[in-house]
């Protein structure tokens, strides 16, 4: 039996780049999930402003984008006369406490569904 290195090296490579997309989507999905979870609420529109999505190899997550939640910072941050609220942060932290067994289990998956051991 002849083992074709640069293959497995190929096969190895694309599912490492699935599995990095995949994870990013997951991670800025769950961090969004939990910021809604935290975010105070008083109109609702801070808590409807907060939002998520990738590209090719970043995640990102945010609040207040229009004129009308740009308080959003100030809510997480706080001012001089109002204590901070973050909502953001935390979601991070959590998301970031699951991120390795996250990119493990879809690494696992993705390595079970190629051909690297067939």
């Amino acid at each position: 039996m002849r083992l074709n290195i640069k293959k497995i090296e190929e096969e190895y490579q694309a599912v490492e780049e699935e599995t990095t997309k995949q994870f990013l989507a997951l991670a800025a999905s769950e961090m969004e999930r939990i910021a809604v979870e935290l975010v105070p609420v008083d109109t609702g529109n801070l808590k409807g402003s907060i939002t998520s999505w990738t590209d090719e190899f970043s995640a990102y997550v945010g609040a207040g984008f229009t004129k009308a939640v740009s308080y959003a910072k100030f809510v997480e941050y706080g001012t001089a006369k109002m204590r901070p609220q973050p909502f953001l942060r935390p979601a991070l932290f959590e998301v970031s406490s699951k991120a390795t067994k996250m990119f493990t289990n879809l690494f696992q998956k993705n390595i079970n569904k190629s051909n690297l051991y067939k």
